[in-house]
């Protein structure tokens, strides 16, 4: 479904539910959303993998199905793994995140974890508070300490 005004206003950071350091890539969930929940497409606009390459999902003039009820103008972001991530790929999401909030003036407040929408979903393993503090910093890894697939 293409969406003429669509306009990113929010962010939303998930994971992928896989094995955490489990080599993934956006073609795998593609494969997974199309075959096995019968989508059109891929529900995230980007995808992270373990090396820290950022992957183009749907394409982001589309809304995205990633958070039930709120896709609206919400960019969705995917981590491989479940709960700790490689260094590359906090690199990677802080790179990305302040890109969009640049390019689309996304306050910091509109960027949040996918856990925030329901309290069925521990996804992305991280609170969003954490993530703000983590994207507010211009470097190092402290706040996601306990997030990090040791080196």
């Amino acid at each position: 479904m293409s969406l003429v005004n669509f306009k990113p206003e929010r962010i939303t950071v998930h994971c992928a539910g896989t094995a955490n350091g489990k080599k993934l890539t956006i073609h795998n969930v593609r494969k997974w959303h199309i075959d096995e929940r019968g989508w059109d497409d891929v529900g995230y606009h980007y995808f992270i993998r373990l090396n820290g390459m950022i992957e183009t999902g749907r394409d982001l003039g589309t809304q995205g199905a990633h958070v039930r009820g709120d896709n609206k103008n919400n960019v969705g972001i995917c981590l491989a793994g479940t709960d700790c991530y490689t260094k590359e790929q906090l690199h990677s999401l802080r790179a990305l995140i302040n890109q969009l909030r640049e390019t689309y003036r996304i306050p910091i407040w509109n960027v949040f974890a996918h856990n925030e929408f329901t309290k069925k979903k521990t996804c992305p393993g991280f609170s969003a508070k954490l993530l703000v503090c983590f994207l507010l910093m211009s470097r190092g890894y402290e706040p996601m300490r306990d997030h990090l697939i040791p080196s």
